[in-house]
């Protein structure tokens, strides 16, 4: 018969302490099996004493709390005015936006409590959750993020002794299966984007949705950095524009992704069109939203602009077949075609995608001073028509 713990001696200056490992025979659980806690006692029978005296206040414990539904535990989970946890996240210095928090509550809500909410937090196991989440019509990667909601809870639960252990910090995620988006062919560019004015706005029917759309095309930026675009942005003299913020997920304006600001390079055809579009809109102010929505002061809804691609490419009578073509694709296209053009690095700070050495090689640097110094890839950026 297998022990419910073991003892192991560990010299500690000239002498010994025995340690201890639970085993499961114990009645208790301890999260990971292979690690040895001390006893604190050099003798051998003191420390089976200690460890004999452990395991019976622990089940006493066990016993005396009772069982804690899911439900009743997280009801304030993720209300973003009424979550602990959030503002103990903040008060650290970490970010946990309000439409991060909205996300961890839909997950809770429409999925986690109607599956486990009326379940104690002890009879919770990795196994009932593999098999749900298996059978759940969503994505892997939805998957993966509701079964980190679960696990924050259960954390918590464990770190404030609701629970001796979390059980399912053993549980296995999802495979990580990306549907990657397609690139736009040069034929397809020249069909979306025609030379010509007349056939141009046949395609996308307001002249904003053109230039808007080329403009993504041709600097990579994001439909919520495009929606988020001042006319103080423009840098003229440089030929380029800087991506300070952009459109969150919460329809607010704030930092960009990355939480960057980054410059990046205007082809001519491009500073052309925006030069078109700021001597025929009627909001000029720096202040001004290059693409407004209602008023010059009101920015447009990102799903708005992710829409408009699909009616303007059946109109240019572009077929998909099994490809996936979005506003997204715009910049996949824009990072493929570029990426034997130009230096990797000058690319990947243009487009925001840094890796910790870049942003520290780029610390202090502003985008105004890395237009500068990236007038010479202009050149290489025709390559739209």
């Amino acid at each position: 018969m297998r022990e419910r713990y073991y003892l192991k001696k560990i010299r500690r200056g000239k002498g010994i302490i025995y340690h201890y490992r639970l085993n499961k025979e114990s009645g208790i659980v301890d999260e990971d099996e292979t690690f040895y806690h001390t006893t604190g006692r050099s003798s051998k029978p003191k420390a089976r004493e200690y460890v004999e005296d452990l395991i019976a206040k622990r089940k006493a414990q066990d016993a005396s709390r009772g069982p804690v539904p899911l439900r009743r535990y997280s009801s304030g989970y993720f209300l973003w005015d009424n979550c602990p946890y959030i503002r103990r996240q903040h008060a650290k210095g970490k970010p946990f936006s309000e439409a991060h928090a909205k996300t961890r509550r839909g997950h809770l809500v429409n999925y986690i409590l109607p599956k486990f909410g009326d379940i104690s937090l002890q009879e919770i196991n990795s196994v009932a959750v593999e098999n749900w989440l298996i059978g759940l019509p969503l994505s892997n990667g939805t998957k993966n993020a509701i079964l980190y909601t679960l696990g924050i809870i259960l954390r918590e639960a464990k770190r404030e002794k609701v629970i001796e252990y979390n059980p399912v910090s053993d549980a296995e995620r999802m495979a990580d299966r990306y549907w990657q988006r397609d690139t736009f062919t040069l034929e397809e560019i020249q069909k979306l984007f025609p030379a010509d004015e007349a056939e141009l706005l046949k395609i996308w029917l307001k002249p904003k949705w053109a230039i808007m759309h080329y403009l993504m095309l041709t600097t990579g930026i994001r439909c919520g950095e495009v929606g988020a675009l001042l006319w103080e942005h423009i840098a003229w003299d440089f030929h380029g524009i800087v991506i300070a913020q952009a459109i969150k997920a919460n329809n607010t304006i704030g930092p960009t992704k990355s939480g960057d600001r980054r410059a990046v390079i205007l082809p001519k055809r491009t500073e052309n069109l925006l030069r078109w579009w700021y001597e025929n809109t009627p909001f000029k102010e720096l202040d001004d939203l290059v693409f407004f929505g209602q008023s010059a002061g009101q920015h447009l809804n990102p799903k708005t602009i992710s829409r408009k691609i699909g009616p303007a490419m059946a109109r240019a009578k572009i077929l998909l077949g099994n490809r996936w073509l979005t506003a997204h694709s715009l910049r996949h296209t824009y990072n493929t075609r570029l990426e034997k053009l130009i230096p990797e690095t000058i690319l990947q700070y243009m487009i925001g995608h840094k890796s910790r050495a870049m942003t520290e090689r780029y610390l202090h640097v502003t985008p105004e001073e890395r237009l500068q110094e990236l007038q010479e890839t202009r050149k290489q950026l025709e390559v739209w028509n």
